[in-house]
């Protein structure tokens, strides 16, 4: 099974340790032959259809802590190395079509951005989802443009703009009816198309020409800008680490093992890990880099045991309490996952990802009321969080509260709708199914899924239709 590998190694178990061979007939070809015994030899069990998580990664622990310095690829004397001029000279050449990738990559960024979804529209085969992508890049034309939505519904927005811009709500009508309607089809889709033309002759009378050039530029500048803002905050967040352990040597060790793990040299990485923090202990970097590695590779002991000693280094840093009760979580240890996440909230009141970890948290163990308290202070506190929404659905649909799970489904799918999160959007439905089908409302809980489905094509909705 390919998902169970770790670090290029895969669990061999009982079952799987089979000889398999084929022998050689003249006349007849390879036959296979199994020499495998049927005893089963000393001290191995039986039946070990699954291996315990504890015990597989105690013994991956083992390997990769003792695995000897992976040997060097022989070089092969007939094959000329490449000189270190030619070597040079091509890095020159590649630095020189940097500003050329560069613009490549930012025009390509726009189209993609401004037309990602009439380009899926184009592609799309299914007449339904054509013309769903198409309104969708009606939508972001006209967000594009300055024309956000100021209603709490997207039909009322629609009202609004069909005022400045004739047109925009004939196509959304013909959105809603490729949705939900039971015969839509191809000539549907070009009635649709022949009144999107009409709508992009409306747009551009009303958008100014700047402004419609503004709309192609400045959603690739955004990204770029929150994307550089993304690695300046995890090169502080880094960096605050770091900022009391500036010893040239431990920064070597450092160094060397990203790079290792950079390129995949697992064993090297996690020995030059361990070579750190055996020669400077109170340096948190090389247990949390090594937690954080093992954490990737769902090794979730092995990373709870580096962020204990991290832990022990930097108590109250909250980065560490997320990664804490992230870890705890992934190993069903709900009440561990919980507290450190209380701890993270004590040190910083204002996190709203904790917040909403926590109430989930709270329902997981049943804690149903301090969930409630918890996420409707947060409210109060943070104002609509679609996130605070869907937990508190699921908090009430426990406590049998139908009106008030009903009404934080509807406000959530509202928000997700509003801001454009496709794939939360669909969770959203989803989530609104299965509490319907709690309540055996199995005809709303089918509009629901079907929503869900429409909104964005995933397996668990189609296993909730099934």
């Amino acid at each position: 099974d390919p998902q169970s590998q770790a670090f290029n190694y895969y669990p061999v178990r009982s079952n799987q340790a089979h000889a398999w061979v084929e022998v050689f007939f003249p006349g007849y070809g390879w036959i296979e032959y199994d020499p495998t015994t049927e005893i089963v030899a000393e001290g191995e069990e039986g039946a070990m259809n699954s291996i315990m998580p504890d015990r597989f990664e105690t013994l991956m622990k083992e390997i990769l802590e003792n695995h000897g310095t992976l040997k060097e690829k022989e070089f092969n004397e007939e094959q000329e190395p490449e000189s270190e001029g030619s070597v040079l000279d091509n890095v020159k050449a590649i630095k020189k079509l940097y500003p050329f990738i560069i613009a490549a990559f930012i025009a390509i960024l726009a189209v993609f951005l401004r037309a990602g979804y009439k380009i899926a529209s184009a592609l799309s085969v299914d007449k339904r989802k054509k013309a769903v992508f198409l309104w969708l890049h009606v939508r972001r034309r006209l967000r594009l443009a300055g024309y956000g939505s100021g209603a709490a519904l997207e039909y009322e927005w629609v009202k609004e703009i069909e005022k400045k811009i004739n047109g925009t709500a004939c196509i959304y009508k013909d959105y809603t009816a490729a949705r939900f309607a039971r015969m839509w089809g191809e000539e549907d889709y070009n009635l649709m198309c022949s009144r999107y033309r009409i709508f992009s002759v409306q747009y551009k009378k009303a958008v100014p020409r700047f402004k419609r050039i503004l709309a192609w530029i400045a959603p690739a500048a955004s990204l770029l800008s929150k994307a550089a803002f993304v690695v300046i905050v995890a090169f502080t967040v880094n960096s605050s680490f770091a900022q009391e352990y500036d010893n040239p040597l431990a920064d070597s060790i450092y160094d060397s093992a990203k790079r290792q793990q950079d390129a995949q040299l697992w064993e090297r990485a996690i020995a030059e890990y361990g070579r750190g923090a055996a020669l400077y202990p109170d340096d948190p970097r090389f247990p949390l880099a090594l937690g954080n590695l093992y954490y990737g590779r769902s090794l979730y002991n092995l990373a709870m045991e580096q962020y204990g000693i991290v832990e022990k280094l930097t108590p109250d840093n909250p980065d560490l309490l997320y990664r804490l009760s992230q870890t705890s979580g992934s190993l069903n240890n709900y009440e561990s996952s919980a507290d450190y996440l209380e701890r993270l909230i004590k040190v910083q009141p204002d996190n709203k990802r904790a917040v909403g970890s926590l109430g989930w948290m709270y329902y997981k163990l049943h804690r149903l009321y301090d969930g409630e308290q918890l996420l409707l202070n947060a409210l109060a506190r943070f104002g609509p969080n679609a996130d605070f929404f869907m937990t508190l659905g699921t908090i009430y649909s426990n406590m049998f509260r139908y009106e008030d799970a009903f009404r934080m489904y509807q406000d959530c799918i509202v928000m997700a709708e509003a801001s454009g999160d496709r794939s939360f959007t669909a969770i959203a439905h989803y989530n609104f199914s299965i509490f319907e089908s709690r309540y055996y409302n199995f005809e709303k809980a089918w509009a629901q899924t079907q929503a869900s489905l429409n909104t964005l094509n995933r397996s668990s909705g189609r296993l909730a239709k099934g």
